[in-house]
């Protein structure tokens, strides 16, 4: 399984309430959006539901703590390029 489906399928099992306002994009569809952050990212995650609050404030450690491990997993780390969009980068 390749590391973005691999997130697709976390965010997929995630309680509806907490992965809710929470999206993928690919490469290919997140250059359309012509956003000037993450365009070298395999995807891109945006976030503005109750993830937002798990990965910025520390909202339920063990759901994070699952996130991270998908990435250290696959040789990355998440970095925010803004508070809402999480962006993959190779460790």
């Amino acid at each position: 399984m390749t590391f973005e489906q691999e997130i697709r399928n976390f965010f997929a099992g995630l309680r509806d309430d907490i992965g809710e306002d929470t999206h993928v994009f690919t490469q290919e569809e997140w250059l359309k959006r012509g956003e000037m952050y993450g365009n070298n990212a395999p995807f891109v995650i945006t976030t503005e539901g109750p993830f937002y609050d798990v990965y910025n404030h520390g909202m339920a450690p063990t759901i994070l703590n699952q996130f991270l491990a998908i990435a250290e997993k696959h040789g990355y780390y998440f970095e925010p390029a803004y508070a809402w969009m999480i962006i993959p980068v190779k460790s």
